[in-house]
This record gives C-alpha cells, structure tokens and sequence, in this order.
C-alpha cells in the first residue's frame, strides 16, 4: 500500500526582494545538500558522483531561470509550494 502526503512549503504573496530571497535560500539549501553529497561520494568513492554534479548544475540553472523571470515581475508576488511525499 503506497500512502501519499502532500505539505504546504510555500503560501503567500511577497515583494520581489522577499520572493527573491526565499527562493535564493531554497535553491541555496538544495545545492549546499548535493555539494556536501558529491564531496562525500568522492571521499567514499575515489570519484565524482555525476548524480550530484548534475543535480547541481540544474538546480543553478533553474535558479538564474527564476532570477530572470523575477526580474521582470511587478509586486505582489504570489508563491505556492507543495511537496509530495509518497
């Protein structure tokens, strides 16, 4: 049996400087946790986890993505964010 639950992260209406630092932090967070992961896969491994160069590569990508697109927003800024566990 698969149980699902889905949390609210993310529910509000910001300036662009607080979305932007929300979301600075949350892009943040996920590339600080893949970093620590690939130096740990090397120290474990003798190697470069290509699992975690990737995922941080994309997270970067993504953020400059959202700081380009929250550069030509107006204020208020609405955000919603949800995460599915299952």
């Amino acid at each position: 049996m698969t149980t699902k639950k889905v949390f609210n992260l993310i529910d509000g209406t910001f300036t662009k400087e607080e979305a932007k630092a929300l979301l600075m932090d949350l892009y943040g967070s996920k590339i600080k946790y893949h970093s620590i992961g690939a130096i740990k896969h090397q120290e474990f491994n003798g190697s470069k986890s290509q699992f975690h160069e990737n995922r941080i590569n994309e997270l970067r990508l993504e953020r400059d993505r959202m700081l380009e697109f929250l550069a030509e927003k107006k204020e208020p800024i609405c955000i919603t964010s949800f995460v599915n566990i299952h």
